[in-house]
């Protein structure tokens, strides 16, 4: 296990964000926005399917994950709390701080 993960997933988002922001709507013009969702814990993987297999994660990490993406702004990064506590700590600083 990394113990950086958290921040590292959070500094993916803000990536992510900023390469998207990079690329723009043909019809619009307007920056391309998303959504990021993050949540930490365990997940189970494996391949799916026969024909056109598919590398899969599984559990309730991954729906916490889901749901923190689906109902958060465009734009932004909504972290759970579990992983919001991570990073803190990971950047040496109290809850408080």
């Amino acid at each position: 296990e990394d113990p950086l993960h958290a921040a590292r997933m959070v500094c993916f988002g803000a990536e992510m964000l900023a390469a998207a922001a990079r690329v723009r709507n043909p019809h619009t013009g307007n920056a391309v926005q998303i959504r990021v969702g993050v949540h930490s814990g365990r997940v189970m993987s494996g391949i799916v399917g026969t024909c056109r297999a598919r590398y899969c994660l599984f559990g309730d990490t991954v729906n916490t994950a889901s749901r923190m993406e689906s109902t958060g702004m465009a734009g932004r990064i909504q972290v759970s709390e579990s992983t919001y506590d991570m990073v803190v700590v990971q950047a040496g600083r109290t809850r408080a701080e």
